[in-house]
Parts: structure tokens; C-alpha cells; sequence
């Protein structure tokens, strides 16, 4: 029973903080990773991410359109969803579609502008693919 109170003083000390909004999302909140396929040849993508606790498969988003799914970061903070995405034949690049230290302060909707070149978050900051 010792487990609670200690419990409910991290989720107030959370809440309390400098970052009570980010924290608010980290305890409740749901996350939408939203990517846009905006190739420069106009191919369809194919896009399939996991993270260590979900896969949600391989996706086809046609030209200028988007592909998108919803998680909770875990208690930790450590959420993170590895994303391969390829342009009609070619090759597969891997890219992290979500990283939450690096895309929570992006708020609820993460989205990304992908291309065979790189992906780029929706606020302009692009990223290399692995």
C-alpha cells in the first residue's frame, strides 16, 4: 500500500513542473504520427513502423497523401517507432518517425513531409535516413 501515495506524489511532482503540459501528455495523452507522402517522382511509398511494442505493418499512401497512427508514449518517456519507407522499386530507408525526447515537444500531432531525399517534421526539421 506503500506504492500509492508514492505514486500519486510523481504524478503531482509531474504535473507540477516546468513541463506540467508535456507531462500532462506523457501520463494521459494520446500521440498521432502523421506522414505525408511527397515524393519528387510522384511513386506511391510504402511505409511500415514498429516500436518495441507494437508493429502496425506495411502501409501504401499514394502521392500527396497520408498515413497516420496514434500511441501513448510509455510511463518512461522512451517511446520511440522506428519507420522504413520506400518509393515504388526502390530501396528501403529507415528513419525514427518518433522519438519522444527529440518530437514531444512538437505537441499531439507529429507530421512529416517524406521523400526518397529525407523526411522532414512539419516544423522544418528534417532529419537524415539511417
Amino acid at each position: 500500500m506503500r506504492v500509492l501515495p508514492i505514486m500519486a506524489l510523481t504524478i503531482c511532482s509531474l504535473l507540477l513542473s516546468s513541463n506540467a503540459d508535456r507531462n500532462a501528455r506523457l501520463l494521459w495523452g494520446k500521440t498521432i504520427v502523421r506522414i505525408f507522402n511527397k515524393s519528387e517522382m510522384q511513386a506511391d511509398m510504402v511505409v511500415h513502423c514498429w516500436s518495441s511494442e507494437d508493429d502496425l505493418g506495411p502501409h501504401t499512401v499514394k502521392f500527396n497523401q497520408s498515413y497516420e497512427f496514434p500511441f501513448k508514449v510509455n510511463w518512461s518517456g522512451s517511446t520511440k517507432f522506428l519507420c522504413k519507407v520506400k518509393f515504388g522499386n526502390g530501396d528501403w530507408k529507415y528513419w525514427y518517425g518518433f522519438k519522444y525526447w527529440r518530437d514531444d515537444e512538437v505537441g499531439h500531432l507529429v507530421g512529416w513531409n517524406v521523400n526518397e531525399t529525407r523526411p522532414c517534421r512539419s516544423d522544418e526539421a528534417c532529419m537524415s535516413y539511417n
